[in-house]
């Protein structure tokens, strides 16, 4: 009897060191930390805001659709054009550990902007986070008239 519980002692002994070299590596190495968080947090995409706007696209109006999100510890912005019966992605862009901003006007505050380039008759899409030391963070997505498609303008910042 007293050898079983030396073996299960012994046994638990070892089960718990390999847990804590487990924990100890994954804390002290970054990219395994982020693996970890992104496994443990939730990955439901979560809409935190919604732009709807009809504008001239090449030859034609199009209703676009711009749409941020929040899943786990990332910012997405995802846009959207009308076809038809359906929607098309056109562009998406992810924000690596960003929390999700907003910005106090005058008339109210908010967190997604469509502004129009006075210059050039294009727009630009402007998204604001904040990063993991609550740094503001302004991102850019700028419309290219030759892709159809949008470009981020400014790069993130490195946290």
């Amino acid at each position: 009897m007293k050898k079983t519980q030396n073996k299960l002692t012994t046994l638990t002994i070892g089960l718990l060191a390999v847990i804590a070299a487990s924990l100890m590596i994954v804390l002290a190495l970054p990219q395994a930390r982020r693996k970890a968080q992104n496994w443990l947090l939730n990955q439901d995409r979560i809409v935190v805001a919604k732009l709807q706007r009809e504008l001239q696209l090449a030859d034609a109006k199009s209703l676009l659709t711009i749409i941020k999100l929040k899943r786990g510890s990332d910012l997405l912005v995802e846009i959207y054009r009308q076809e038809e019966d359906s929607q098309k992605m056109i562009s998406s862009f992810e924000f690596k550990n960003e929390f999700d901003a907003q910005l106090i006007q005058n008339h109210g505050t908010s967190n997604l902007f469509l502004v129009s380039r006075k210059q050039d008759q294009a727009f630009d899409i402007v998204v604001f986070g904040m990063d993991h030391q609550m740094n503001p963070r302004t991102h850019i997505l700028e419309f290219q008239e030759e892709t159809q498609e949008f470009r981020l303008k400014t790069p993130p910042s490195e946290p």
